[in-house]
């Protein structure tokens, strides 16, 4: 019976896998399906295989016992499939962090106090081979005195999953292999206990939210909904590192012009002289004499008086106690919790450091020295432009009435004479156009896509797509058994504010069946929280209410003169309107709704 019913199973679904699974202690299907193979080959209960599991595909499951679930006296049995998994084609992370304990920093510092750090100066003959001297012996020193471990995340590591509760899951799975009742009872115990981790990661994560770090709250929900958004990487190329300076330094270049650079052999001299002359209280590197000039001396300038810059130690001491230490270190190999920890023995060595610079007028090539990582817009760069810039994303918006573009040509003008001013190059391939008509198809202004005969279909599908796309995050937080706040506030900032972008505006024009769809992305997000969330129309109202709030106390507004008063002064004239689409727009709809909160 049940292999006919297996075939009927197949023969009205020709195309699928079919995978049999049961309690057949004793059958076999292998005798009357003579395709079908069986996949449990090692015993689930003693040396007996009660529970059995049939498939078409050769060797398609590899079964692994598992400890047992519970009080279950069957084994619990992983099926491995036989291909490889994309969690193993993705090479785990290897991180190599140091273990700061203060241990380890008292280690540092007694090294340091002990170090003499005139013999670096003494044995150096520049600048450049002091600091550099310097920072080696340091970065040497950390790395004897203080102890570093190694780190293997996997793609599948979820962040509650502690390195101890690990462990013991680890010592679980050996009692287990191992055939040891008590052994096995006592490992499984302790590994039920020690699974509350995820609710104290849960709390942990609650009070960074009530604590408002915003870094750590997002790092943890990135973590929880397992969000690892693909890492854009530049081609590894000198020419367009080359490229790229070349590209965000030429406002540097416009910037300098002739008339700054002194042409005067005598302005070049006095000022050159001035600096060889300056007090040095090092006593080193100062820099060479000036070759002489031929032909008659120049006229001996008048006495300058020359201000000599100097850094204090406790300043420098005070800046390296701020440092954060998950910073990572500089080119320099001296990582910022070196400076934290030992910032009374390195702020003398660091000190006698910048003031040397200036004082001879020369900064050490490694502080000059840094990795600049250029990060693309879009997933494939065609160009340098296709790079994150300065600036970015500026609107020009003119009026052009009875076909006169004279006001919007001078708008633009002025713009263009602006960013010269303050060296800013337009991108004109970038630059778009977008004239308001109703000959034209559609447009995307801000993330607001505006049709051509003002029906926002187009906008609220857009919306609902990206609403839904957010809700899956929603969802992950519901099965990590968030507190039903914090699912309201992920709610609140993710979800909806991508329902009501630019609400004021497309709302009251939209159709009911739009509104209808709004609302059932609402209704599915109450139904993960467990709590009711303000509808539409609240959000509606309220916003309209504010904004045109605003624009009723600026008299400077555009719109101002379209709130006018009647003579009783309790309510506002209302706009007439001869089509349904101006009706619903944003200035006669505010009035309707300022005129019934009145009432």
């Amino acid at each position: 019976m049940l292999a006919d019913q297996i075939l009927c199973v197949e023969r009205s679904n020709p195309d699928y896998l079919v995978i049999v699974l049961g309690d057949f202690n004793k059958g076999n299907l292998t005798h009357n399906l003579p395709k079908y193979r069986q996949v449990m080959k090692c015993p689930t209960r003693g040396e007996n295989i009660l529970d059995h599991c049939y498939t078409t595909v050769r060797d398609a499951y590899h079964a692994v016992p598992r400890a047992a679930l519970g009080h279950s006296d069957h084994v619990m049995v992983h099926l491995i499939p036989a291909y490889r998994q994309k969690l193993k084609l993705c090479k785990p992370v290897v991180r190599t962090s140091r273990k700061w304990t203060s241990e380890a920093v008292e280690v540092l510092q007694a090294c340091l106090d002990s170090t003499d750090w005139d013999v670096f100066r003494t044995a150096t003959n520049s600048l450049d081979e002091y600091t550099e001297a310097v920072t080696s012996y340091i970065s040497f020193c950390e790395d004897c005195c203080v102890p570093s471990h190694t780190k293997v995340s996997y793609n599948n590591d979820k962040p509650w999953f502690t390195a101890k509760l690990r462990r013991l899951r680890l010592d679980k799975e050996e009692a287990f292999r191992s055939g040891h009742k008590d052994g096995f009872k006592e490992a499984k115990y302790k590994f039920s206990k020690a699974v509350k981790a995820k609710r104290l990661y849960s709390e942990k994560l609650q009070h960074q939210f009530s604590a408002n770090d915003s870094a750590s709250v997002w790092k943890g929900l990135r973590q929880i909904t397992n969000y690892k958004p693909k890492a854009l990487h530049s081609i590894n190329d000198h020419r367009l590192a080359n490229d790229l300076n070349e590209f965000y330094c030429r406002f540097e270049r416009q910037r300098d012009s002739p008339a700054t650079i002194p042409h005067d052999s005598s302005q070049q001299l006095q000022l050159q002289c001035i600096t060889s002359t300056s007090p040095s209280s090092a006593g080193a590197w100062a820099p060479p004499p000036m070759p002489t000039l031929k032909g008659p001396p120049p006229p001996t300038p008048p006495p300058t008086s020359v201000t000599t810059l100097s850094i204090h130690e406790r300043d420098v001491n005070k800046l390296f106690r701020r440092q954060n230490p998950r910073k990572a270190a500089g080119l320099d190999s001296v990582s910022p919790s070196t400076l934290k920890h030992c910032a009374d023995q390195l702020s003398p060595v660091f000190t006698d450091i910048f003031n040397t610079s200036l004082e001879t007028c020369h900064m050490s090539a490694c502080f000059k020295t840094s990795t600049i990582i250029p990060v693309p817009k879009k997933p494939r760069t065609t160009g340098l432009n296709d790079f994150r810039p300065f600036a970015d994303d500026t609107p020009l918006i003119g009026v052009i009435s009875d076909g006169d573009k004279s006001a919007y040509r001078w708008e633009a003008d002025h713009l263009v004479t602006w960013c010269h001013r303050n060296n800013l190059e337009l991108n004109a391939l970038k630059t778009v156009e977008m004239v308001v008509d109703f000959r034209k198809k559609s447009f995307r202004f801000l993330g607001t896509i505006i049709s051509q005969d003002l029906k926002w279909e187009l906008n609220i599908s857009s919306l609902i797509k990206k609403a839904q796309q957010r809700m899956y995050f929603l969802r992950q937080l519901k099965k990590f058994n968030l507190p039903r706040t914090m699912m309201v506030h992920f709610y609140s900032s993710i979800i909806e504010s991508i329902l009501t972008s630019s609400i004021t505006i497309w709302y009251a024009a939209a159709t009911a069946k739009d509104k209808g769809r709004l609302q059932r992305v609402i209704r599915s997000a109450e139904k993960v929280i467990g709590c009711n969330l303000p509808s539409l129309q609240g959000l509606y109202t309220s916003r309209t209410l504010r904004r045109a709030g605003k624009i009723v106390a600026d008299p400077s507004h555009p719109g101002h003169k379209l709130f006018e008063t009647l003579p009783s002064g309790r309510r506002l004239r209302s706009i007439r309107t001869k089509t349904s689409r101006h009706k619903n727009s944003f200035f006669p709809s505010a009035t309707s709704l300022i005129n019934k909160a009145r009432t």
